[in-house]
């Protein structure tokens, strides 16, 4: 017994000195978003902080949840920490491709918008759902739309970009298994018969990128669908929901699943000749048009996206001049 409490404190007073000793060493962590392609500079994120780390090599690109090796010179957290690779596939084997979003190109402005944050609970029997919006009942519709931009943008496009900000609080009992997400019918008019047609698309645990059960910080999921825009008529409803996870409880449980910042946008592809160029875009937040009951003096804002070898540039830290 004493033997082994010596033993204990050897092995941590060994641990100790080598937390100390001025080497390099080697960390796992999780790439939390990317802040500029261009110069590999990205956020990670490892156990409860996070700081920035980039790649040593600008070929390859890393998507929001990806375990990553970091190297920490010297054992020192203030120097620059170098992005080795991911867990999986290092150096060489890592296969470089474009995000599916970066694919496209979008159309006007997002066309929802959600004050708060809001959430529901993976221990309610038989699931959980939260109605967001519903154009039968839109007196306690808890997202704003912007019915002219889904009008405009949405029949131009034949394809739709949807997601949000999704965020868990889920205990680990409840981890391995379960299904949550966004969902949103629309209606669009059949050609042949005039009838209209509900359509339902899913952001959910099955095309999500990183880990869905541990969204401790909130993680932006995007979701491209093809549509038939031309035909698009009107939301029919907006949800949160979720089911089948492992536990269930008739006491009451605090919501551990949330949403905030929905997107939804209309998006056209890009070209081969564009994913392999430079791109300079105009973004309008608020849309590009003004309505009657607009004032004079209205102004409406217009932001710039700067893309290098289709990949979106930091346009402050790198530096970058444009016209």
């Amino acid at each position: 017994m004493y033997e082994k409490k010596i033993l204990d404190a050897i092995q941590i007073l060994v641990d100790n000195s080598l937390d100390k000793a001025s080497f390099n060493k080697t960390i796992r962590g999780i790439i939390s978003k990317c802040i500029d392609e261009k110069t590999g500079k990205y956020v990670v994120i490892y156990q409860d902080s996070s700081f920035y780390a980039y790649s040593n090599d600008l070929n390859q690109v890393y998507s929001a949840g990806t375990p990553v090796y970091i190297l920490i010179p010297n054992n020192d957290m203030t120097q620059t920490k170098t992005i080795l690779g991911s867990v999986n596939k290092l150096g060489s084997d890592y296969i470089n491709t474009i995000e599916e979003i970066n694919k496209y190109d979008i159309i006007g402005n997002n066309i929802l918008s959600m004050e708060n944050e809001m959430g529901i609970c993976s221990y309610k029997n038989g699931g959980d759902a939260l109605i967001l919006y519903n154009k039968l009942d839109t007196l306690n519709s808890l997202v704003d739309i912007d019915i002219t931009a889904a009008e405009t943008y949405i029949k131009q496009s034949n394809y739709l970009v949807l997601g949000g900000s999704f965020r868990t609080n889920l205990p680990k009992e409840q981890r391995y298994k379960g299904v949550y997400g966004l969902g949103v019918d629309l209606n669009f008019i059949d050609n042949i018969t005039g009838e209209t047609v509900k359509r339902t698309y899913l952001v959910n645990v099955n095309n999500m990128l990183g880990n869905p059960y541990e969204f401790t910080r909130g993680s932006e999921q995007k979701v491209v669908f093809n549509i038939d825009g031309v035909n698009f008529s009107d939301i029919d409803k907006i949800y949160l929901y979720c089911y089948d996870f492992p536990n269930t409880s008739e006491e009451e449980k605090p919501n551990d699943i949330f949403i905030s910042n929905l997107i939804m946008n209309g998006a056209t592809p890009l070209t081969q000749e564009e994913l392999a160029g430079n791109k300079l875009s105009l973004i309008t937040p608020q849309g590009i048009y003004f309505s009657s009951t607009d004032s004079g003096t209205t102004k409406k804002t217009i932001k710039t996206e700067v893309r290098i070898d289709n990949k979106l540039v930091d346009k402050d830290s790198s530096l970058l001049r444009y016209y």
